[in-house]
């Protein structure tokens, strides 16, 4: 595991768009195609800003996210609308909302592992939508899971899945969440991400800006 401490948001941003950058081009130049996932919330939001003015090939990159809200195209709470705002970029969506399926072909059908995958997380310790007392694993890539707040519904990759990449970065950003952090660190089971600092080992790559 390793972890970077930054004074601003702008600062860590830069220096995550840099890395990320970076990893892409490399497997385009390897693969042909690269693989990027992103997550909702804020924390993400002055990454897209940096990510954005990159000049990223993004025809040859297969953008989609780590977790959906399930809700239509048009509501706010939507994250594959939010990222493509924020990013200019329409990602590969895991929810139809006019079926109201996961979108299970569409993820089989990425170039894995992914080339990077990058998380948020929540106060109550979730990351992507795998919530406290919730099941992380299932038979398949996504799974339907249950918020505490609305929008309930959600479908996220499994630990399993998010944990079969290349590059694997999180997120922690203000004060709370690096009270929650730590108590990660020290083991606290009730928290999800605890389970994911323990399973990804070195793969992981954690941002903090307080």
């Amino acid at each position: 595991m390793k972890v970077l401490e930054f004074k601003t948001p702008s600062e860590q941003a830069q220096e995550l768009c840099g890395r990320i950058v970076e990893i892409l081009k490399e497997d385009i130049e390897q693969r042909g195609r690269a693989l990027l996932l992103v997550p909702g919330g804020s924390s993400p939001k002055k990454l897209f800003e940096a990510l954005k003015a990159s000049n990223l090939p993004w025809d040859k990159i297969t953008l989609s996210l780590t977790d959906e809200r399930c809700v239509p195209y048009e509501s706010a709470d939507c994250n594959e609308k939010m990222i493509e705002r924020a990013l200019g970029v329409k990602p590969v969506q895991l929810w139809d909302d006019v079926k109201g399926v996961m979108c299970e072909k569409d993820a089989q059908s990425h170039i894995w592992p992914a080339s990077a995958i990058i998380l948020g997380m929540g106060p109550d310790g979730h990351y992507a939508s795998l919530f406290p007392h919730q099941v992380m694993q299932g038979e398949t890539m996504l799974i339907e899971g249950a918020a505490p707040q609305e929008p309930k519904k959600r479908v996220s990759y499994t630990l399993l899945q998010l944990l079969g990449t290349k590059n694997l970065f999180l997120l922690v950003n203000g004060l709370e969440k690096r009270a929650v952090y730590e108590r990660a660190l020290q083991g606290d089971e009730s928290l999800p991400i605890t389970h994911l600092i323990r399973a990804a080992g070195d793969k992981l790559n954690i941002y903090i800006c307080d």
